[in-house]
């Protein structure tokens, strides 16, 4: 590593930004973060920190407040919409023993977390401070080495690769309900999915079991707000006309939905240019239905900073990071994606996919995933 690599400017102060800057000063370098909100804020409501992406926030020394804040699920359900039992339920903790943690958490709780290291470790924070590229040659960027942290709607990745976001086809309604206030069907220790045509619901505990994250999403050709929203149930209830009673009912008592289109982007193009480089969501947002796209970003994290030592560079950093991390991140985005669609199935396909799933069987359906959840991130 040469000097000129040391001081690093980071875009963004979400998950990826945040895992970025305690990773780069666990490797010794000097790293500033850049925020064009006035204060620390997060989209969404629950996270799931599966194995692969606990191991590199275990390095950092994070694990015992994570398992304090979140809570490990005890079991995967995946129900047919049309019936109460399970097709296929997992014990997750015992499939995943050998590996790491599978903790859920609420968003907020993990940036919280992340950003009270990041003071304790007395990395520059600086908000209310936009990147552009007219303000790159000044204060405090200077062409200095620059990291692209800043989501979906990345200002970074304009002066790399002007890849704009693309709407994905599906819309998320979520909700945040207390635990005291869910109906018995609901199993309050684990991670549930209810599949339907065009339409799935999951649940799932995000702390003590006090709290529950339910996430509604739908197909929809069009978007007419890239935004965040407040949505009511008026909005959901025409995509759950042959649901059952007794989830309609429940759905229509939670009176906090916010509607999120979910947008994507392709990583197959460039995620560099010179000393300028994107992780995380700004280079590979994709749809949450892997559980990877935090994930991924925090992988992103440890592996960047381990290219950034090793390398003569900047430039042959990020050149090498891009080399070492697009073929995984691309396998995971296509498979989150085909993973939408299975979901969403109807008629001959959905009976298929359930008996598919039956057979299967739990245990071997999480085993599908160890080629994501095996992965051993760089020593920091």
């Amino acid at each position: 590593m040469v000097d000129k690599v040391k001081d690093i400017v980071i875009v963004g102060a979400g998950i990826a930004g945040l895992t970025s800057a305690l990773c780069l000063k666990k490797c010794g370098l000097s790293p500033n973060i850049i925020e064009k909100s006035k204060e620390l804020t997060t989209q969404g409501a629950g996270i799931q920190i599966t194995p692969n992406a606990f191991k590199v926030l275990d390095q950092l020394n994070l694990k015992e407040k994570l398992l304090e804040l979140g809570h490990l699920p005890s079991s995967l359900n995946i129900y047919d919409y049309r019936k109460k039992a399970p097709l296929l339920s997992a014990n997750i903790q015992e499939a995943i023993r050998d590996k790491a943690p599978y903790l859920v958490i609420k968003r907020q709780d993990l940036l919280n977390c992340l950003f009270n290291e990041i003071q304790e470790q007395n990395i520059p924070v600086k908000f209310n401070q936009s990147f552009s590229k007219e303000s790159y040659i000044s204060p405090p960027f200077n062409n200095a080495p620059l990291i692209g942290a800043d989501g979906v709607w990345s200002s970074v990745r304009e002066t790399i690769n002007q890849q704009k976001a693309h709407f994905s086809g599906r819309i998320a309604f979520r909700a945040m309900i207390q635990a005291k206030n869910l109906p018995e069907w609901v199993n309050k220790d684990s991670l549930s999915m209810i599949m339907a045509p065009n339409a799935h619901l999951v649940f799932y505990p995000v702390d003590k079991s006090k709290t529950f994250n339910f996430v509604f999403i739908v197909s929809q050709k069009r978007c007419e707000n890239a935004w965040s929203s407040p949505a009511s149930i008026q909005d959901i209830m025409p995509y759950m006309k042959a649901w059952p009673t007794h989830v309609t009912d429940f759905m229509s008592e939670i009176q906090n939905w916010k509607k999120w289109p979910l947008f994507g982007v392709n990583p197959q193009k460039s995620w560099y240019q010179e000393n300028k480089v994107l992780i995380g969501d700004a280079a590979h947002a994709m749809v949450p239905f892997l559980a990877q796209g935090g994930a991924m970003a925090i992988e992103d994290a440890a592996v960047l900073a381990q290219t950034i030592i090793k390398a003569p560079s900047s430039a042959q950093a990020f050149k090498n990071f891009e080399t070492i991390r697009k073929q995984r991140v691309s396998h995971v985005w296509h498979e989150a994606f085909e993973n939408g669609k299975r979901y969403h199935w109807q008629g001959f396909m959905a009976k298929s996919r359930n008996i598919a799933l039956q057979l299967l069987g739990g245990k071997k359906l999480l085993n599908r995933y160890d080629w994501i959840y095996d992965w051993q991130p760089p020593k920091l």
